[in-house]
């Protein structure tokens, strides 16, 4: 019974002992991951809003050659 008890003793300290490993690879890794990640979202963020900025340029250069071409055709109708 005591032989059992100092098994069932050791096993938990092994257990725990590696859940402590675990938990700080883990820890280590995001630690290394996180900043990344961080990094890539800003990037990502920045290339999205230079092509919004350029859709939006596109689109008023559309708009005003648009209104350019109506312009001419009224001037010419009168």
């Amino acid at each position: 019974m005591h032989q059992e008890a100092l098994n069932k003793l050791k096993l938990l300290t092994v257990s725990n002992r590696l859940f402590e490993l675990s938990e700080r690879y883990v820890r280590e890794r995001l630690s290394h991951s996180v900043p990344l990640v961080v990094r890539l979202v800003e990037e990502y963020k920045k290339i999205l809003n230079q092509i919004l900025n350029n859709k939006i340029l596109f689109i008023l250069q559309y708009f005003v050659l648009q209104m350019k071409k109506i312009k001419i055709l009224l001037n010419y109708q009168n």
